[in-house]
């Protein structure tokens, strides 16, 4: 089994990239990328961590882009690039966050100023969760060419994520959307996917096809209590399979 998309507590997810390895290990996958948002902070104890294993990590990042979409990178080679550019986006974040009266001082780190902000607005309902908070509020999205750039200089190759919930993208305007990322040098988009049907994976399928794109394949886990997304699976909760 294998599994392209996944998240640690190095962004939003719950296990650590080490507890998070041995999750992995317990469902019987040989292959995962780490792909927490906009980071790879992650990447070297999740590698330690398959050393006691028979599993191999496969270098990841989730970048966070316009309209909600987002582009995985994989096989990532030289991560310098993004570390610097996450280092910039905490400088931005920690400058947004004083804006609304969180420092890290009070909260003793910025990931704890942040944590306790976004706690703040998804409990006043003005965004769904952790992910939507931190994009829409406190971190600017990354245009889509800034993007796929970004991961081809790190020796990465670019994946359209989720094509299943893109803001403003359905059926039919989704092979439009997939021709524009095309121009700006995408490399893949992810087929399977966790909460799509088998008829919808059918169509990104063929779109891949038609399009000579890469298809991934990933179940975008963050928490065992997020019960339609299990590791190594894919399709809705009630057909779920095991990503090829």
């Amino acid at each position: 089994m294998i599994d392209l998309h996944t998240h640690s507590t190095a962004s939003d997810g719950f296990y650590s990239p080490s507890d998070l390895i041995s999750t992995a290990v317990g469902k019987g996958l040989k292959y995962i990328a780490l792909t927490d948002h906009n980071t790879v902070r992650g990447l070297k104890e999740a590698y330690i961590a398959t050393k006691q294993y028979d599993i191999h990590l496969i270098n990841g990042t989730e970048l966070s882009c316009e309209r909600n979409t987002h582009i995985i990178g994989l096989f990532l080679k030289r991560l310098d690039e993004i570390n610097s550019k996450d280092i910039t986006r905490n400088k931005y974040m920690e400058q947004s966050l004083k804006g609304y009266g969180y420092t890290k001082e009070e909260y003793g780190t910025l990931r704890g100023a942040r944590d306790a902000f976004v706690k703040m607005i998804v409990e006043k309902g003005k965004a769904p969760d952790k992910t939507h908070a931190i994009e829409h509020f406190i971190q600017p999205p990354f245009g889509y060419g800034e993007a796929i750039d970004l991961i081809h200089r790190s020796g990465g190759l670019a994946i359209l994520a989720h094509p299943n919930r893109i803001i403003g993208i359905d059926k039919n305007t989704l092979p439009e959307f997939v021709k524009e990322l095309k121009s700006y040098d995408i490399d893949g988009i992810e087929v399977y996917q966790s909460t799509q049907t088998d008829d919808y994976t059918d169509f990104v399928m063929k779109l891949a096809i038609e399009n000579n794109l890469l298809i991934s394949g990933g179940s975008d886990y963050h928490s065992p209590t997020r019960a339609e997304r299990e590791l190594g699976l894919y399709g809705n909760i009630d057909n779920r399979k095991p990503i090829p």
